[in-house]
């Protein structure tokens, strides 16, 4: 009886056409992996945002604190743009990171956001996703019931004071337009009785 004929590598040709068809690397199943050992998601993280309205302001005290609560310089987000905007770069990354179990962490409300609205849409987010959310300054932390309640009573703080603010800097503009038309209309009144009177400047 002849013997199956073998490559060069010691192989049967029966051998050789099953490795060929092979695949060359198991993709793992995102819950189990071939060899049916459970895959687990990966820890939970912390995960740092800041941000400054101009590039000349410095982020350093806002990267410090996060660092001091645990956050790894590597998970530290940075924007510099104006907190009035919804879409931001570094927040909208931060955004996309964050799974179920992590948690976001600033130094206060105001980095996240200046809008109300943005604010109570993000927290809502958060708890959806099952994110933790710990803003260090003001002391709140949603994983608890008075951490959600203190972070909608301070979104709707936030977002009066600054009512207050942009009406208190309308007010001092409406003034300050309202001054300068009525010295416009007092020099007005002082030369139409200047050249009245003949008293002006004849030269």
């Amino acid at each position: 009886m002849v013997g199956a004929r073998t490559n060069t590598a010691g192989c049967t040709r029966s051998t050789h056409k099953q490795l060929n068809n092979r695949r060359p690397y198991p993709q793992a199943d995102p819950v189990t992996c071939e060899t049916g050992l459970s895959v687990g998601k990966r820890p939970s993280m912390l995960i740092g945002y800041c941000r400054t309205s101009t590039a000349d302001q410095n982020p350093d005290h806002q990267i410090d604190a996060l660092l001091r609560h645990g956050v790894d310089r590597d998970n530290i987000h940075v924007d510099v743009a104006s907190g009035a905007e919804a879409s931001r770069a570094k927040l909208d990354l931060v955004m996309q990171l964050l799974r179920e179990g992590d948690t976001l962490k600033v130094t206060r409300l105001d980095r996240l956001s200046r809008s109300v609205l943005h604010l109570v849409t993000l927290g809502a987010d958060l708890r959806e996703r099952g994110i933790g959310l710990h803003v260090i300054e003001q002391g709140i932390d949603t994983s608890t019931m008075e951490g959600r309640a203190m972070f909608g009573m301070l979104s709707v703080l936030t977002s009066a004071v600054q009512g207050v603010v942009h009406g208190q800097e309308q007010g001092s503009l409406r003034h300050s337009v309202a001054r300068s038309a009525t010295l416009r209309a007092a020099r007005g009144v002082w030369t139409t009785r200047i050249t009245h009177f003949g008293l002006a400047d004849r030269s």
